[in-house]
């Protein structure tokens, strides 16, 4: 493939990709587009599992190329294999021959060879995933590749992010927000029979549960609920000014 036909490439896939954010039955075919950009014969999505655990672990969610049974049943931890050792450090990796690599000993893949690449998948300052790329199909993979690899990295990040926001979106958070953005609006929410605090506190565990749910760690969920926050005050800071600009006229 010519550099040209790469940059080319790399432009459909990216255009492809955010056009169409995959859902999960359409995921695989991602990861066939990412290895054929890739010249490789293997390619794999690991993401942070949804939930909070600590330490974070990965679940393979996607793969082009023939794995094990037990790789989609197993989960690595961040002290596991080189995934593992990516997620960690959240520093990309290309090695054109692990045999003669320190990270021979972390392969999973009994009688692992050849060149591969590794590279965390970054949102909102944070490492959601690992896509590892291995069995280049010509020779072993060079820095044009591992390039490549980091840019399809950010736009499966991208992509991750998106299908989780999208989870969010029709949660029950959301959806009681779009309720009460529907219903009027001078009507006190539940008819004033609950009080704020005891309903701040109904909204908050809800809140806290669904981005849980959609794979958001705790500094992610705070980050989310600081920027809220942010977005409430802006709105009072203006309807106060509303308020005195009306009451001066």
């Amino acid at each position: 493939m010519s550099e040209h036909d790469a940059e080319r490439a790399l432009a459909d896939f990216a255009r492809d990709l955010v056009a169409h954010s995959p859902v999960e039955g359409e995921r695989d075919a991602v990861l066939r587009a990412a290895a054929a950009l890739l010249r490789a014969g293997q390619c794999s999505l690991l993401v942070v599992r949804d939930d909070t655990e600590v330490p974070p672990r990965l679940k393979l969610v996607a793969s082009a190329g023939e794995l094990p049974e037990v790789a989609w049943l197993e989960s690595t931890g961040a002290t596991e294999g080189i995934a593992g050792h990516v997620l960690t450090h959240r520093e990309a990796l290309w090695v054109p021959n692990i045999a003669q690599s320190s990270f021979k000993a972390l392969a999973r893949r009994a009688g692992a060879h050849g060149s591969f690449i590794c590279v965390p998948l970054e949102a909102a300052r944070t490492c959601i995933g690992v896509m590892c790329v291995s069995d280049p199909l010509t020779g072993a993979f060079d820095e044009a590749d591992f390039l490549r690899a980091q840019t399809v990295a950010a736009l499966l990040a991208h992509a991750v992010q998106v299908v989780r926001l999208d989870r969010l979106l029709h949660s029950r958070v959301a959806q009681m927000s779009l309720a009460r953005a529907e219903a009027d609006g001078a009507a006190p929410m539940f008819g004033g029979a609950l009080p704020p605090t005891r309903v701040a506190k109904m909204l908050a565990k809800s809140f806290y549960r669904d981005l849980s749910a959609a794979g958001f760690e705790p500094p992610q969920i705070v980050e989310a609920a600081s920027e809220i926050i942010g977005l409430i005050s802006g709105s009072l800071a203006r309807h106060k000014r509303r308020l005195d600009v009306r009451d001066d006229s």
